[in-house]
């Protein structure tokens, strides 16, 4: 899973979390997909990360871009394949393109598109959106994560936000997925975290009983002998974001998660294909919905 899939699993859980994220007001209620721009042969598809479709026509389509890199292009470029997906339908629905920037530096030194009325462009950073939000955050604790500066930080923070997850009245399959996805954004926020630190904030929080973290503890372990502890933790980190990325996959997909005991039996080559599998059905069910 990447950084846009994260956020397509959790808008796809509530998509009203991010029209609360992005301080958008609205009537009516949404659902999430995500579409593929066609281009011509010589170029590849686009698949644009979040796409909201509104149950009023009324209400604007809203196109969502998640922006975690530099890229000077990407007001274009979303612009580009906005065009391209809207080119297709009937009439003039009302658009609202939306890049929401990781980090305020990403931001293109560049004037930003302009979209005539009702349609707008928005170019949000996720540190503001976040900091915006006067009441308790709910599904959105699962993104703060990607916006701590420091370790230290997130030792002290991490617990609030599991017990905001475990206080949603969401159903215990619902709370499964958001905790997972609050991992998952945990580890790639910070996917060189040592094996001492992680041994220590687990300790510290709640996140001793996520399976994914307690995997990548014991495979450190494992390698962690006296001439091969460098090369054991990290090859425990990677063997640990597997096993987080297999069970996000299948999640994401209805299936019953494997158990870690019967992954943990598996060579690491076969992990590794059974996540790529996973994530290849991923793309083909968003490309027909």
């Amino acid at each position: 899973m990447t950084t846009d899939a994260l956020f397509y699993e959790l808008f796809n859980i509530e998509p009203t979390a991010f029209l609360r994220l992005a301080g958008i007001e609205v009537r009516g209620r949404y659902h999430c997909r995500s579409v593929t721009a066609k281009r011509t042969v010589k170029q590849r598809e686009k698949r644009i990360d979040v796409v909201l479709e509104p149950e009023d026509p009324e209400d604007p389509v809203i196109f969502v871009e998640v922006q975690a890199y530099n890229d000077p292009k990407i007001y274009w470029r979303l612009m580009r394949e906005v065009a391209m997906v809207m080119e297709s339908r009937k009439g003039e629905p009302k658009v609202y393109a939306v890049v929401l920037f990781l980090d305020e530096s990403l931001k293109p030194a560049v004037c930003q598109p302009a979209l005539n009325a009702p349609s707008r462009f928005f170019s949000l950073s996720l540190p503001e959106c976040l900091a915006a939000i006067d009441e308790g955050a709910g599904v959105l604790s699962v993104l703060k994560p990607l916006v701590v500066e420091d370790v230290e930080t997130l030792k002290r923070e991490v617990g609030g936000w599991k017990e905001a997850v475990e206080a949603l009245d969401v159903g215990e399959h619902i709370t499964r997925r958001l905790l997972d996805l609050l991992e998952y954004a945990i580890l790639q926020r910070f996917p060189k975290l040592s094996e001492m630190e992680l041994a220590e904030m687990i300790e510290l929080t709640p996140l001793e009983k996520t399976e994914a973290v307690k995997s990548l503890i014991q495979a450190g372990e494992r390698r962690g002998e006296k001439r091969g502890e460098r090369r054991g933790e990290k090859r425990g980190m990677e063997y640990g974001i597997l096993l987080g990325n297999i069970r996000m996959g299948q999640l994401a997909l209805g299936l019953e998660p494997t158990p870690e005991s019967e992954l943990r039996k598996k060579p690491l080559e076969e992990l590794e294909a059974l996540a790529a599998d996973l994530e290849a059905r991923i793309m083909k069910n968003r490309t027909l919905h």
